[in-house]
């Protein structure tokens, strides 16, 4: 539950970014661009909750919303979730 309440709090605070309906047809851009923050949201969410299972004795600072965005990827300690350590 407290996930789904974060999930709308961080989609409400961007919620300038979405076009408004009245406004002209969704373009390509727009499309990839909304594609690519719900990429960043969910990598940050996901790792917000690797973290908390697998980790939470590393000393970690997770990276803002806007870091994911830029670089949309995982941001974990090395070898925090249990496929890294298999290897």
């Amino acid at each position: 539950m407290m996930q789904l309440i974060t999930l709308f709090m961080l989609v409400m605070a961007n919620a300038q970014d979405i076009p408004d309906a009245n406004e002209e047809q969704t373009s390509e851009e727009d499309v990839k661009e909304l594609k690519d923050k719900m990429t960043a949201l969910e990598l940050f969410l996901q790792d917000k909750k690797d973290y908390k299972k697998y980790c939470p004795e590393k000393k970690w600072t997770q990276p803002s919303i806007d870091e994911y965005k830029k670089d949309p990827k995982s941001y974990l300690p090395e070898g925090c979730k249990p496929e890294e350590t298999e290897e």
